[in-house]
């Protein structure tokens, strides 16, 4: 009998705190589905900054190059469209990376395990 008296003790409680959230959510007001900025866009980097970092990084691939470690179908991929390939380094003629990567497509499926999440 005990526990009886407990377990409805319980299930008032239960459905006071469920009243509570209810009460709770009602009275919040809906999230707008956009929420706009008010601050101006603005740039980080002005055309010239942004023109010296892209000569740096054709300057880092072109001099010193990127090591591709134990990957010989990577080497023998940048080797088939140009690149220079001396042992595991690459390196890029001044504006070569650029170009290749103007050759990825925009869009591609990722496959998950289960096909319903692809």
């Amino acid at each position: 009998m005990e526990n009886l008296g407990a377990e409805m003790d319980q299930a008032q409680r239960r459905s006071r705190v469920r009243r509570g959230r209810l009460n709770r959510d009602a009275a919040r007001p809906e999230t707008p589905a956009f929420i706009g900025r008010k601050i101006p866009p603005y740039e980080l980097l002005t055309a010239s900054a942004l023109s010296r970092i892209e000569d740096q990084a054709d300057w880092i691939l072109s001099e010193i190059g990127v090591e591709f470690r134990g990957d010989q179908a990577a080497l023998d991929i940048f080797s088939e469209v140009g690149a220079t390939v001396e042992g595991d380094r690459v390196r890029f003629a001044t504006g070569h990376a650029r170009e290749l990567c103007a050759t990825a497509p925009s869009e591609f499926k990722l496959h998950g395990r289960d096909q319903d999440k692809t």
